[in-house]
Formats: C-alpha cells, structure tokens, sequence
C-alpha cells in the first residue's frame, strides 16, 4: 500500500491463486502496454482507495471474475485505449463502486456470461467515451448503474443481446447518455429501461430491440429528457417508448417506431409527460403511433402520430385533461387518425386529423 509515481510497461503479469495486480492506497502511478491474467475468483487488477493512477494500452483478463474493479475510493484514474475480459454471472469486466471522476476512452469491455458494465454504490461523475460494453446474459445488462450519479456516456456502443442493454436503477440520477448507441434483440427485455431514477438524458443516441421494447421509463422514473433521438421497438407486445407509472419526463425531436406494435405507450398514472416536435409511426395492425391508457395532464406539440395499418393516436381509460397542440394524426381507413374512449376534458388544438 502506498505506492506512488511509479511506472510498468511491457509486462505480463498472472497470478493462478489471486489478483494479478492489487492497487491499495497507490497514488499517480502508470501502467502502459501490459497484460494482466487472473486464475479462478480472481481480478486481473483491483484498485481500493487509489487515485490519479494512468492505465493505457492493457489487456485485463479473468477466467472466472470481474476482470478490473475499482472499490471504495479510487478516484480520477484514466483508463484508455485497453480492454477488459471477464467472465462471471452478475457482474462485469469493470465495476466501479463508490468511486468517483474516473475517465473511461477508447476502451472495450466484455463479459461473456454476465454483464458489461457497471457503476455502482455511489460512484458519481465518471465518464466514459469511445468505448464498447457488451454483455451477454439474459437477466444482465450491458451497462448497469445504481446508486450512481452524474456520469455521462458518450460516443460509446452498448449492447446485450439476450437481456437488457441499459439499466438506471435504485436512485441512479442525472446521467447522460449522447451520440451512443444501445442495441438489445430478445422478447423479454428493454433496451434501455430506468426504474425510480431521475433527471437522467438520453441525447442523440440510438435505441433498439429488434424483437421487444426498446426505451421503458418505470415507475417513478421521473423528470427525464430524451431528446434527439432514436427509439426502435420490434414486436406486438414490444413499444418504441413506454412510460409507465412515471411523470414529469421529456420527449422532444425524436424519432418512435415499432413495425408491429405501439410506437409510444404512457400507461398507469404516467401524468405531466411532455412529447414535442416527434415522431411516433407504427406498421401494426390495429395498432398505436401514441397510446394513452390512464395517464392524465400530458402535452404532446409539434409531434406526427401515423398508424400505417392502425390507430394515429388513441386516448383511452381516464386519459383525462391531455393536449395534443400543433400536431398531426393519421390512419390505415377503417380506424381512427385520433380516439378518445372513456376519458374527457383533453384538449386538440390547431392539429391536422
């Protein structure tokens, strides 16, 4: 412990019987061009209570765990241009857990049993750019934050194929993702779901699941933007944007679709929602461009709602005290562009129907 301003290059280092590099109290050291292996329950590499330390061009790697970890304190480290391999259900290749100011760049990381990455217990304010995150496990994620505040994703590609891509769960608010892109292709699972977080932005950014639901804001999930993007849905049951139980969130100059069920959904008392200057297109028969099902006081300006085959927008179940202003809605013939089923007071005005 306390090691400082020293420098490792060039090196290959494993252990068969614990980490293969422990960090503890190390301060301002640099590591370049090395591999690190780990045996077993092993780390490649662990950092507790160790700040400012550089790592770039490395291969961190574990057969049966976590690969990097940062633990309680380890602060404003950069990683860079590395990459990190693990192996192990209901984790990641990198954990960063209650440690905060971290850069992440040019890096990739893999899990090829669980999840791609995580942020969790309090680590606040990192930042990850140019990066790649895969996971592979149906009940992980991607990308995986909770109880983690302020960090932002840039530039990156996120994907887990069988389970979720993004996850914002247990009070992790005020991220950003922007110009990323997170890609998921399974029935059961969102690409990007957030669960009693808020105030976190979603900017520029791609969203799919081929075959489910793409963006799912969830109970309490509240005072969110999604701006500028992209939001792919790709099954009947699945939804380009789904809202549920979740106020006060904003959708503005984006793109919802879903070629066979509901392009936006806002359902069970998601009220004060603000959809402006988008688009919501479905293909489904009988389908949705924007449903509402028990949600009142929500605003939708500027917007474009089409059913190809189905419904432009249906307001349905004590929808109540809605506005859709300066907006158009259009139908498949034989349905309704725009309908209102057991809800009253709302409010079309200066739209095209």
């Amino acid at each position: 412990g306390g090691a400082s301003s020293n420098t490792l290059s060039r090196s290959y280092l494993h252990n068969t019987g614990g980490d293969a590099a422990n960090f503890a109290s190390a301060f301002a050291n640099t590591v370049s061009l090395s591999t690190f292996s780990a045996s077993g329950t092993a780390r490649a590499i662990t950092l507790v209570a160790s700040d400012s330390n550089t790592f770039t061009g490395i291969l961190a790697q574990a057969a049966a765990y976590e690969a990097v970890r940062f633990n309680t304190g380890s602060d404003d480290n950069v990683v860079s241009l590395s990459s990190a391999i693990g192996f192990v259900s209901g984790s990641g290749p990198l954990i960063i857990d209650a440690s905060d100011r971290n850069s992440i760049s040019s890096s990739y990381f893999q899990n090829l049993v669980g999840y791609g990455f995580g942020l969790i217990g309090g680590a606040d304010n990192n930042t990850v750019v140019l990066s790649t995150m895969i996971g592979n496990e149906a009940a992980g994620f991607a990308l995986y934050a909770a109880n983690a505040d302020s960090n932002t994703v840039s530039q990156s590609y996120i994907r887990n194929t069988p389970g979720k891509g993004v996850q914002f769960a247990g009070g992790a608010d005020y991220n950003t993702i922007q110009l990323s892109t997170v890609v998921v292709n399974n029935t059961s699972y969102q690409a990007l779901t957030a669960n009693a977080s808020v105030g976190n932005r979603v900017t520029s950014s791609y969203i799919e699941n081929s075959l489910g639901t793409a963006l799912l804001l969830t109970t309490g999930a509240d005072y969110n933007q999604i701006s500028q993007s992209t939001m792919v849905g790709g099954s009947v049951t699945g939804y380009g944007l789904n809202i549920v139980s979740s106020d006060s969130n904003v959708v503005t100059g984006s793109l919802i679709t879903n070629p066979l069920g509901d392009a936006a959904s806002l359902i069970t008392g998601s009220d004060y929602n603000t959809i402006s200057l988008s688009t919501m297109i479905t293909a489904g028969v009988n389908r949705y461009g924007l449903y509402l099902s028990g949600s009142s006081t929500n605003t939708v300006d500027g917007s474009y709602m089409r059913g190809s085959s189905g419904y432009g927008a249906y307001l349905d179940s004590s929808s109540n005290y809605n506005t859709i202003s300066r907006s158009s809605m259009s139908a498949n013939s034989g349905v309704y562009a725009l309908g209102i089923v057991g809800s009253s007071a709302n409010l079309i005005t200066d739209s095209w129907v």
